[in-house]
C-alpha cells in the first residue's frame, strides 16, 4: 500500500491532514497536523487574487504583466480578446509574437527604459499588430520590485484612445478649416464673449479684415479687447448688449465703431 494524505474536518470546524504511510510488518502510521490556519490563509489569499482578477478583468482597460524578459504573465481578458485568444494562449509569448517588428521595438525601447530607471511613464503610441490594422493607446508603464529593490516584473495599464484622437484629429482640421474661410473673407469678422464682469463682452477672435477695419496691424492686437471704446454712440452699446442678453439669434444694426487711432467708420 502507498502513503496517502488526505483532510477531515473536526465538529469543533478544525482541520487536519492525516498523513498514513504502511509499515513493513504490515502495520500503519498515522501521522496527524491540524493545519486549519494554513488552509484559512490559503483560502484568504484565493480569495483575494479571485477579487484582483475580477477587478483587472471587469476594468475598461488593457493591463499586462510581463517579466524582465518582456514575456507575459499575466493579462486581463480585454487584452487577451483584442487578439481573439486566451488569457493562457498568451503567457510566454512577447511583443514581437503579436506586434510588427517596428511597434514591437517601439515597446521593447519603453520597458528597457523602466528597467533601468526603476520609474514608471506615461506615453501614447500608435500600435499595428501582425494581423494588420492600427490602434493608438495612452499607455502607463511601471516596475514591480524584490524586497531587495530589485524590477522583477514590468506592468502596464493602456486605454484605446483611438477613437477619441480621431475625433480630435476631425475637430482641430473642421477649426483649421473654418479659421482659414474666415481669414480669406471680405468681411470684417469678430467674435467676443457674451459678457465679462464689466458687462462688456471681450474679443476672442477676429479676422485680418476686422483687424484692417478696426486700424489695427493684426488680429492679435484686438484679443482681449472689450467693446467699451470702440462704440461711438454709448446708449447703442448698453442697447446691444441688453438684446445679446435676451435674444439667441443674429441681430443686425448699422452702427458706428471707433477705430484704434480715433478715427469713426460705419458698420
Amino acid at each position: 500500500t502507498e502513503p496517502t494524505s488526505w483532510e477531515r474536518k473536526t465538529v469543533n470546524g478544525r482541520i487536519l491532514r492525516v498523513h498514513t504511510s504502511p509499515t513493513p510488518d504490515g502495520g500503519v502510521v498515522n501521522i496527524v497536523s491540524d493545519v486549519t490556519e494554513q488552509k484559512q490563509a490559503e483560502e484568504a489569499l484565493q480569495a483575494s487574487e479571485n477579487r484582483l482578477m475580477a477587478f483587472v478583468n471587469n476594468a475598461n482597460a488593457v493591463i499586462t504583466l510581463k517579466d524582465v524578459d518582456g514575456k507575459f504573465l499575466l493579462m486581463n481578458e480585454k487584452y487577451a480578446q483584442t487578439w481573439g485568444m486566451t488569457a493562457a494562449d498568451l503567457i510566454g509569448k512577447t511583443m514581437y509574437d503579436l506586434y510588427t517588428p517596428e511597434t514591437a521595438k517601439k515597446l521593447e525601447e519603453q520597458e528597457r527604459r523602466v528597467l533601468e530607471s526603476g520609474e514608471s511613464f506615461v506615453d501614447e503610441l500608435d500600435l499595428t499588430s501582425v494581423k494588420g490594422g492600427t490602434l493608438r493607446y495612452l499607455g502607463t508603464r511601471f516596475p514591480l520590485f524584490d524586497p531587495d529593490g530589485n524590477v522583477v516584473a514590468i506592468g502596464g495599464v493602456s486605454s484605446d484612445i483611438t477613437t477619441l484622437k480621431e475625433a480630435e484629429d476631425a475637430l482641430r482640421q473642421s477649426a483649421d478649416d473654418m479659421r482659414a474661410i474666415l481669414e480669406t473673407s471680405p468681411l470684417g469678422v469678430s467674435m467676443t464673449t457674451r459678457k465679462t464682469v464689466q458687462g462688456y463682452g471681450k474679443r476672442l477672435f477676429s479676422n485680418q479684415r476686422f483687424a484692417e477695419l478696426m486700424g489695427a496691424e493684426t488680429s492679435e492686437d484686438l484679443i482681449g479687447l472689450t467693446s467699451e471704446g470702440s462704440w461711438v454712440n454709448s446708449k447703442e452699446l448698453a442697447h446691444h448688449l441688453a438684446q445679446r442678453e435676451t435674444r439667441v439669434e443674429h441681430m443686425t444694426a448699422e452702427v458706428q465703431r471707433r477705430r484704434l487711432d480715433g478715427t469713426v467708420w460705419w458698420c
